[in-house]
């Protein structure tokens, strides 16, 4: 049996209840956004996994129905559509802490996120956008004022690579360098990401160039690269990740930006994909909703990755730490349960904005990673470049 109550379904399942967030009066810890997506998904099934206890919110009664059944904890589940925001204000504000995965942030999180800040949350979100983070930079005084922890990119990419950065860089330090490396085998994005990466050219995007932000859309210029580790790749391209951000609120640098390793073949198709006319949001999105999304769990098991953080000193020390591994959205489904277990055991979080690495909730990280056969390898190297 299902029905409509103040636009919130109201359902019972064996497993779960599916209850009005706006009848429900009793305080929750934990809630999930988007768990119905890709991403979402993975990480709904984690925490479960790690017996963590969360409300379970998407859109989507089927799918909701279909995501309990992997579940082999009791949760409780709302049906709620994040863009109706006087009923979303009235749910949230019952959570202290608020798992967001409903993509892409630069259309659909700021309410969320600003909510959060103003009411003292703490704010989870896997966010890749550089222009919805560096919005977050300028609420920093307002959320500790309001106690808020507004945590970015809890994901495989800028978290790692801002948790690489915290372990080999020293703030007190100038650098004429920090810059990011990735290389991907296998690589098939999820919808999201996908959808995220169409429309990225009509947001900014950044990287620091003496100094200072500068905006540059994704591709714009590329560097030549030589790493023994992995050899073959001779050219890196502009991708703009959110740890630049990261990587520029933590450390004095000249330089700072991320890119794709890529075979010179592959480099020059990219390269000539920038002369395509740019579609309209509104187009990009339709073409979204349409289209068959077949990415499945088969598809990212096989999927590799290289991560790069290659800093340069101004004395011309060059400190160079990589990691291999496997399964990108698994690891990210991993680092949000990992962080949220963390809060839940008593971790102190600074208030404002806070970067992965400043939640201080990574200590042997590496190793439970690579003993749960996510990443095969890490390894710091230094040189001397003088």
């Amino acid at each position: 049996m299902c029905f409509s109550l103040c636009a919130l379904c109201v359902y019972v399942l064996k497993k779960l209840n599916y209850t009005n967030g706006l009848l429900n009066q009793m305080k929750h810890s934990i809630i999930l956004l988007g768990a119905t997506g890709f991403t979402g998904k993975l990480i709904a099934e984690k925490l479960d996994k790690d017996s963590v206890t969360f409300t379970i919110c998407g859109r989507s009664l089927e799918k909701l129905q279909y995501l309990t059944e992997k579940c082999t904890h009791n949760h409780e589940c709302l049906v709620l559509d994040v863009m109706k925001e006087e009923k979303i204000k009235s749910v949230l504000f019952q959570y202290e802490i608020v798992i967001n995965c409903v993509g892409p942030f630069n259309l659909w999180g700021n309410f969320i996120r600003n909510f959060c800040v103003q009411h003292g949350k703490i704010y989870i979100d896997i966010s890749g956008e550089q222009s919805f983070i560096e919005q977050s930079f300028m609420m920093d005084k307002l959320a500790k004022e309001k106690g808020a922890t507004i945590i970015h990119s809890v994901s495989f990419e800028s978290c790692m690579a801002d948790i690489i950065a915290s372990e080999m860089l020293d703030s007190a330090l100038k650098y004429s360098d920090i810059s990011s490396y990735y290389f991907f085998r296998n690589s098939k994005p999820s919808p999201g990401t996908k959808l995220t990466m169409q429309l990225s050219k009509h947001f900014p995007t950044f990287f620091i160039h003496n100094g200072k932000m500068e905006n540059a859309s994704p591709l714009a210029f590329h560097k030549y690269i030589s790493f023994d580790f992995l050899p073959g790749f001779t050219k890196a391209l502009f991708m703009p990740y959110p740890e630049i951000l990261f990587f520029n609120k933590k450390y004095k640098v000249n330089h700072s930006a991320s890119y794709l390793m890529l075979n010179h073949s592959d480099a020059m198709f990219l390269l000539a994909s920038r002369k395509q006319p740019i579609e309209s949001v509104d187009k990009i999105l339709k073409k979204h909703q349409s289209r068959k999304h077949n990415l499945n769990e088969n598809d990212i098991a096989k999927q590799e990755f290289t991560l790069v953080v290659q800093a340069i000193a101004e004395d011309g020390i060059k400190i160079t730490k990589y990691v291999h591994g496997r399964n990108m959205y698994g690891i990210t489904a991993f680092l949000v349960s990992y962080l949220v277990k963390q809060i839940n055991s008593g971790l102190l979080l600074k208030k404002g904005i806070v970067t992965p690495s400043e939640t201080g909730a990574w200590s042997g990280l590496w190793n439970v990673l690579i003993k749960e056969k996510l990443i095969t390898h890490v390894q710091e190297l230094q040189s001397d470049e003088k």
